[in-house]
């Protein structure tokens, strides 16, 4: 393999590197001079590999979201089934019961502010309605944040999708509504807290799922 950029900040480093046998690039993640493998990361997109290795070591130089045209059908999503809005919060309801409860004091749904700096969307705003459109399946469905909870809000998402789009754009939605949700309630279930570089995160895991279940980004014990 040859070695075709680098980024350092403090005691990491990562590398990028062209592998001709395989066509693709790797990026290779080096702590305090050790590399942590399990961070591996293999994309065919050269620029790809270059803007995951500057957010190993630099998580806030993520400036563009994984998908523009997911943003937009979120936003527009949430303006069809919150068409009243919703609310964010520092202090935003921590479980079921609760979120449940100040839907029905107030009929609006209240979603935390926090963990927004480094997700899929690159824009706060935009991971705030995400996460309202989620919630909002909870309580419609009066659905527990367990397993089986998760995954039916999922696929009410998913079918959100497909009512208002199709084909290749459809199953890229719905790829990755996997990572957010799925791939992030298998994550905390095996490390007891969510991936904090959640971009990061959904990169590895549209590619190899199983790869990023084992890999390390980050806990965070907030949602």
């Amino acid at each position: 393999m040859k070695r075709i950029h680098i980024e350092t900040l403090g005691d990491k480093t990562a590398k990028v590197y062209r592998d001709s046998d395989y066509d693709e690039f790797r990026v290779r993640l080096y702590i305090r001079g050790d590399l942590h493998a399990p961070a591996d990361y293999f994309t065919g997109d050269k620029a790809d590999a270059i803007e995951t290795a500057c957010a190993m070591v630099r998580p806030n130089c993520r400036v563009f979201p994984l998908s523009v045209p997911f943003n937009v059908a979120v936003l527009h999503i949430v303006s069809k089934v919150l068409p009243c809005g919703f609310d964010v919060s520092p202090n935003a309801p921590q479980d079921f019961d609760s979120l449940v409860a100040h839907h029905e004091k107030t009929g609006r749904v209240l979603v935390w502010n926090g963990a927004s700096e480094q997700t899929i969307f690159a824009d706060s705003e935009v991971n705030f309605a995400f996460r309202a459109w989620h919630d909002s399946k909870h309580i419609i469905a009066r659905l527990p944040f367990t397993r089986a909870g998760e995954f039916e809000a999922l696929a009410m998402q998913k079918a959100d999708i497909l009512a208002r789009y199709d084909g290749a754009m459809a199953d890229s939605f719905c790829a990755l509504l996997d990572a957010e949700i799925a791939g992030h309630f298998d994550y905390c279930e095996r490390y007891g807290g969510f991936p904090i570089d959640q971009a990061a995160f959904a990169r590895v895991y549209l590619q190899n799922k199983a790869r990023a279940l084992r890999s390390d980004f980050g806990i965070s014990t907030e949602a």
